[in-house]
């Protein structure tokens, strides 16, 4: 707490006098760390990286020990998403992060095929389900603040309002979801 109280944006002078038009005077550290953890998502979600996994499954020898993409969608799901599996009060920061990586696997989701692999496609379908699945429970349960249930009770609905989205197959037809 004191160090953040500490902190304060730039407010350099320049000759367009922006230093009297600061929005914010204290230090925007949820921003700031949203900021890195979108960095972080979009970096392991990106289509290449995915991409990259997909073919681990063929570059290996059967028997050898290989990270693939399954892999990568559950560890991250299981990691982001703690206090959704076992319900638990869910700080602000875990909140933002738990939005950014829901927005990211709706986005994969609704993806065209040319953008993500079909098997992403399909692991970010599954990563709603198990997610739909423990932010219900999760803002039912005994123990978390109110705040924790209002973040979980809005995660339901975005995973409801992406599924009734129009998604894009391989046929390039598009059917209601």
């Amino acid at each position: 707490n004191d160090l953040l109280n500490k902190l304060q944006p730039e407010r350099f002078p320049d000759f367009a006098w922006s230093v009297y038009s600061v929005p914010q005077v204290d230090y925007p550290f949820h921003q700031m760390v949203l900021s890195v953890q979108k960095s972080s998502i979009d970096k392991l979600y990106n289509p290449l990286t995915v991409g990259r996994l997909l073919n681990n499954l063929e570059r290996y020898p059967d028997g050898a020990e290989k990270y693939t993409m399954y892999d990568m969608f559950t560890d991250c799901r299981r990691t982001i998403w703690t206090e959704a599996i076992t319900p638990a009060t869910t700080n602000s920061f875990r909140r933002q992060l738990q939005l950014a990586h829901l927005q990211k696997v709706i986005d994969i989701y609704l993806s065209s095929p040319a953008v993500y692999p079909s098997d992403a496609r399909t692991l970010a379908a599954n990563d709603l389900d198990v997610i739909e699945g423990a932010a219900g429970r999760a803002a039912g349960a005994a123990g978390v603040d109110d705040m924790t249930r209002a973040h979980f009770k809005e995660v339901v609905r975005q995973i409801k309002a992406a599924r009734s989205a129009q998604r894009e197959f391989q046929t390039g037809m598009v059917f209601g979801g």
